[in-house]
């Protein structure tokens, strides 16, 4: 019986971490913006074709755009540890992705949804690099690696001012869909 309610507690528990994981998430984790890479174009003409069918032929608002990029980006890539190309072109052909590609490829794809839908003037998708800290402390002091030195996300901005910033291998990964920032 005891044995029961201890499950009982712990599957509870357990659902409400899921449930509310982009919330812990996002009051455990802060990430720190240290400097920008730059943003690619696509220049694919599979990719910029899969662009092309996902997204249909009516105008779509940058919401459905952001919502798209994380459907395409999430359906192309796979998570890697290992060294990846950065270019978003030649991701599409290999699939696998550290945080790098998978923030390149993201701000690609969403900055190519947005030219396509006329919203490129307003709105755009900056590849950002960051620090990542855990309830103010810097995660990367812990690794020696390079690999580990730093974290790639992207900031969504309109007219300058940040909509949303995202971590794409997070997302695809955990199903956190927006992080801090600071």
């Amino acid at each position: 019986m005891r044995i029961k309610k201890w499950l009982l507690w712990l599957l509870a528990i357990s659902l409400l971490v899921f449930i509310f994981r982009g919330q812990l998430f996002r009051s455990v984790f802060c990430y720190l913006d240290v400097g920008q890479r730059n943003s690619q174009l696509i220049t694919d003409a599979q990719l910029l074709n899969l662009i092309d069918d996902e997204s249909g032929s009516e105008t779509m608002d940058y919401s459905a755009c952001i919502n798209l990029a994380s459907e395409i980006t999430n359906s192309q890539l796979q998570f890697s540890f290992n060294s990846q190309p950065n270019d978003p072109n030649s991701l599409f052909h290999t699939r696998k992705a550290n945080c790098v590609g998978y923030a390149a490829f993201y701000s690609a794809v969403l900055n190519e949804l947005f030219r396509k839908n006329n919203l490129d003037s307003k709105m755009k998708c900056e590849h950002r690099i960051g620090k990542v800290y855990c309830l103010g402390y810097n995660l990367h002091q812990l690794f020696k690696s390079p690999f580990f030195s730093d974290h790639d996300y992207v900031v969504i901005t309109s007219y300058s001012k940040q909509v949303k910033a995202m971590d794409p291998s997070v997302e695809d990964c955990l199903l956190i869909y927006t992080v801090r920032t600071e």
